[in-house]
């Protein structure tokens, strides 16, 4: 089981960074488009800890997001010293374009399946993720 699930993700993966190629973006780069589009304009630290990964490479994200115009850095009213990011149009744009790879992997992925069983699968799929979490949780707690 565990090779399936791998093959499976590793595919996505792939066809993903095949894709985000298209509109020279990299998986980083649609991660962070994503999480702020979930959590709205934030400062660089809080994005950060949603995503991930460490400032030098969030530096380099919002540098390379900020060249295409896809965010933009705003003095915080609240704190002069520091800079909100927001995506802007033209980010909002791109996400629509990466939300359409990931719709294009999806019917891939579930072509000849009925609806009943896409259902059951994620079903399915939830419930793994709930025990992969909680295990997760056990060994950070040890």
């Amino acid at each position: 089981m565990q090779i399936n699930i791998g093959i499976l993700r590793r595919c996505e993966q792939s066809f993903l960074r095949d894709r985000l190629r298209t509109c020279q973006l990299k998986p980083v780069d649609s991660v962070v488009l994503l999480a702020l589009s979930r959590h709205g304009q934030c400062n660089q630290d809080t994005l950060c800890r949603i995503v991930k990964i460490d400032k030098g490479r969030m530096a380099r994200v919002m540098e390379r997001l900020e060249e295409r115009s896809l965010i933009r850095r705003l003095v915080n009213p609240d704190n002069k010293r520091e800079k909100l990011i927001e995506m802007t149009e033209e980010g909002e744009k791109m996400l629509e374009v990466i939300s359409s790879f990931s719709r294009e992997w999806n019917e891939r992925c579930f072509a000849g399946f009925t609806e009943e069983e896409k259902q059951e699968y994620q079903s399915y799929l939830e419930r793994i993720a709930r025990n992969a979490l909680a295990g997760k949780e056990n060994i950070e707690n040890d």
